[in-house]
Formats: structure tokens, sequence, C-alpha cells
């Protein structure tokens, strides 16, 4: 009895160590708009960005000045074996909170979900995805380096997106501040 409670003293201990969500966050200063001017051109960087903001926003919240959408981008193996069923989408989530002056955007909860194929009916699914330099999961017939060379794509692939979003998010409040002085 007392190996089995210690057994499973370690499990729980080994499982319940957090990893860090992979993900950007910054806070962007834009002195001359209000609150509600810096809201409103999130809104629309929302509406540029996504093909359907009212399907990718989930609140919109002005008072409060929170804006909080799921994107989702394709993905595609980084190698040819197995590549059908870990092939699928990585979606991830946008906030920006407004204040007077300055926003403040977090791209995170990047999440990675195969699609079901001939030789796996449930796909391939590497779930949430972290900081953690090696893949989380492991599959039978593929080898941990195949794993691990999956994850890094889908970092890279993430950070990239996040890297755009973040590029034309800041351009489109800066940029439309520059033209409401006209």
């Amino acid at each position: 009895m007392k190996k089995i409670i210690f057994i499973l003293l370690i499990l729980v201990s080994t499982l319940s160590v957090a990893q860090n969500p992979y993900g950007f966050e910054d806070i962007i200063k834009v002195d001359s708009l209000s609150k509600d001017e810096i809201y409103d051109l999130a809104r629309i960087w929302f509406t540029e960005t996504f093909v359907s903001a009212n399907n990718v926003l989930q609140i919109q919240d002005k008072e409060a000045g929170q804006l909080i959408g799921r994107g989702s981008i394709g993905y595609t193996s980084a190698t040819f074996m197995a590549n059908e069923a870990v092939n699928g989408n990585i979606s991830f989530l946008v906030k920006i909170f407004v204040k007077d002056g300055r926003f403040k955007y977090i791209i995170t909860d990047f999440n990675h979900k195969g699609t079901p194929s001939k030789y796996c009916s449930s796909g391939v699914n590497f779930g949430i995805i972290t900081e953690q330099s090696e893949s989380p999961i492991i599959s039978r017939g593929n080898p941990a380096g195949w794993h691990n060379k999956q994850w890094e794509k889908m970092k890279h692939e993430s950070a990239v997106v996040a890297a755009s979003l973040i590029r034309s998010m800041k351009e489109k409040i800066k940029k439309d501040k520059l033209q409401n002085d006209w």
C-alpha cells in the first residue's frame, strides 16, 4: 500500500509541473489616442486580418477595453513520414486590452490538432504548444526525433504567424492614428 501511494505521489508531482504556454505579449504606447480610438482601431484590425471577425471575436467589450478572438492556421508536417495524421490546424488566442495611450496584446494558447487519416483515425494531436524544447508526446511507431522535428516546426510557424499579426496590428493602429490627423 505504501508503494502504491509513493508511486501515485511521484506521478502526480511530475504531471503537475506546469509548462509555460508558447506565447507573445507586449505593451505598445500610442500617446495621442484615447482608449475608445485604440479599441475601434483594434476592432478594425481584427476585421481586416481575419476572414470573419464576427466568428473570430469571442469577446468585444468596449467599456472594459477588451477584444479577445481565436484564430487558426493550417499546419503541414515537417516530414513525409506519417504526415497525413499530423497535417491539420494550429489554433491560437489573440487578446487585446486597451487604455488611454496604450494597448497590450497577448497571442497565446497555440494548440495543434491533426486530421484523421487512414493510418490514424483520430489524427496525431500535439495539443497545447509550450516553451518545452522537446515534444511532450511520443506515439507508437515514430522515433522521438520525428516528434521533436514536428514540435520545432509548430513552434516556428506559430512564431512566424504571431510576428506577422503583431506587425500588422502595430501598423494598423499607428498608421490610422496618422491618417486620423489629416
